[in-house]
Formats: C-alpha cells, sequence, structure tokens
C-alpha cells in the first residue's frame, strides 16, 4: 500500500504579512500547503524544518537580500532542488537577470495576480518532478550498466 500522497508544500518568504496571508491563501485553494518566514533566517529555518516542493522568496527583505538568500539556499542539504521564484514589485530588468544569477527558475512582479502564481508554481513544481524522475531514470541506468561490467568481469 502506498503512503498518502501529500500536497505539495510551498515556503512563502516574504516581510509584508499582507502579501505572505494573500499568497497563502491564493494557494491554499489551488490545494497547495503552505508555511511561511519574513525575514533572511527563516527560509534556512523553513527548508530544514518543512522541506518544502518550491520557494516564493520576495527580493528584498528587512534584513537582507533575496539573491543571497538564494545563494545560501543552493549551498543547503536537500534544498538545492526546490525551484526558487523570485517576488518583487522591481520591473528591472537587470534586477531580474540578478534573480536568475543567483539560482531562481522565476520572477513574478507585484502586484499579483492569483492565476498567474498558480500556474508558475504548478509549471516549476512538474519540471521539478519530471527532473527528478530523469536523475532516478539514470540512476537506475547506471546501476544497471556497473551489474552488467560485473558480471561480464572474470
Amino acid at each position: 500500500m502506498n503512503p498518502p500522497r501529500r500536497s505539495p508544500l510551498i515556503l512563502i518568504v516574504d516581510d509584508d504579512t499582507v502579501t505572505n496571508q494573500m499568497i497563502q491563501t491564493i494557494l491554499a485553494w489551488a490545494g497547495f500547503d503552505t508555511a511561511c518566514a519574513f525575514d533572511v533566517a527563516g527560509p534556512l529555518a523553513g527548508i530544514r524544518e518543512h522541506h518544502p516542493d518550491l520557494i516564493l522568496l520576495d527580493v528584498r527583505l528587512p534584513d537582507g537580500s533575496g539573491f543571497d538568500v538564494c545563494r545560501q539556499i543552493q549551498g543547503e542539504p536537500g534544498a538545492s532542488q526546490a525551484p526558487v521564484l523570485f517576488i518583487s514589485s522591481n520591473e528591472d530588468v537587470s534586477t531580474k537577470v540578478q534573480g536568475f544569477e543567483a539560482g531562481g527558475v522565476d520572477y513574478i512582479t507585484k502586484p499579483l495576480a492569483g492565476a498567474e502564481i498558480i500556474a508558475r508554481v504548478r509549471t516549476h513544481l512538474r519540471l521539478k518532478q519530471a527532473y527528478e524522475m530523469l536523475a532516478e531514470l539514470q540512476a537506475e541506468r547506471i546501476q544497471w550498466l556497473a551489474t552488467a561490467q560485473e558480471a561480464l568481469m572474470p
């Protein structure tokens, strides 16, 4: 018997409680579980505690940069597979590029639209799942090749 499948968990990191609550409501309506953080320390603690499937990260936090947080997340065990989508009111192209260079996979500008958030989250979760399946298939093939090689060795 397979364990019950849980809903994907989205970690929302934004210092604005109204924005945080709005995103939580939108994602809950779409069937996602959520966890929240409000500052630079929050995402790392949230990752260790909740193991999110995806992270929505504000570019500007009261105690630091979302870009720096993203770089830290990339080095956190178990977090490197969680896609980071930046959220910001800054529409400047150079800022968006900074986000991608920091390791983000997408950039959503404020004002936020619920349908867009849901569509982007679903898309990146599907991409993550496909990547994980491909990695698993590759590991199986490598194991099969190793077994075949051992069988051929005298």
